[in-house]
């Protein structure tokens, strides 16, 4: 039943922020706010960590890099616990928390077009 609500209210939260839901993969790559130098950084590392497959250990370098303001990283934390990347198990309600926070640090997620 938790899943249901969780997956209900992921789906709410996207049509919500981004008119028809196309999905969380659908979005614009840059964010309206400045980025943090150091956030930036952590970010990058991240990424590369995600690159290399060591998808557990990027999250420490995102979730960092969110704190500090951040919104690509709030987003790419938001797919990983959606898809469920690697050794990283599915959790929609960390999901819907870190691309609610993308969406608040300014991240644009894209409208569906129909």
């Amino acid at each position: 039943m938790k899943i249901a609500v969780v997956t209900i209210g992921l789906a709410l939260f996207m049509a919500s922020s981004a008119g028809a839901a196309c999905g969380p993969s659908a979005t614009t790559p840059e964010s309206k706010k400045p980025v943090n130098p150091e956030a930036k950084t952590l970010f990058e590392s991240g990424q590369t960590l995600q690159r290399q497959g060591k998808d557990r250990e990027s999250l420490a370098f995102y979730e960092k890099a969110a704190k500090l303001g951040n919104a690509e990283a709030a987003k790419a934390l938001g797919d990983i616990y959606a898809e469920g990347k690697g050794s990283v198990p599915k959790d929609y309600s960390e999901s819907l928390r870190s691309y609610a926070l993308a969406q608040k640090l300014g991240y644009e997620f894209e409208k569906c077009r129909r």
